[in-house]
């Protein structure tokens, strides 16, 4: 099995453009996936259920604008309004090989997400794709 929950204490203030949002509480890592240092997810062969929920400091003047990122792509994006304490959530299914990195950032620079047990992070292993499987899985998918 594999499946972990992560979540921020403290608040991140000043993130740069394309920064990882970090969450330091780790309250489950089933097969130690997930690596709060970095806040990156990182699997083995499979499908994945990932979500986020992010709240940001509207204080700051401007909207916050993250994302969920996979490999390097961009999954999914996900928008808190500058004139309001307003929590998004994004919830996404991705396919990953073994040694796939998921993660969260923020798209732009000067950003503050906060703490306090309001953002999380949080995702398990859906399917699991054996190589004699995997054809299969994508072709279930497709039909879909």
């Amino acid at each position: 099995m594999v499946g972990f929950q992560a979540i921020k204490i403290a608040t991140q203030t000043n993130i740069g453009s394309n920064q990882n949002i970090l969450f330091e509480h780790v309250s489950l890592n089933l097969g130690n996936a997930f690596h709060p240092q970095h806040g990156v997810f990182i699997v083995k062969s499979g499908i994945y259920v990932i979500s986020t929920t992010i709240l940001h400091d509207y204080q700051t003047g401007s909207d916050f604008h993250g994302a969920i990122v996979h490999q390097g792509t961009i999954v999914a994006k996900l928008v808190s309004p500058r004139s309001e304490w307003d929590q998004s959530t994004k919830t996404v299914l991705i396919q990953a090989q073994a040694g796939d990195e998921i993660w969260v950032q923020s798209i732009y620079a000067d950003k503050n997400v906060v703490g306090g047990y309001y953002s999380t992070l949080s995702g398990f292993l859906l399917w699991e794709l054996y190589i004699g499987l995997a054809y299969m899985c994508v072709c279930l998918l497709n039909a879909i």
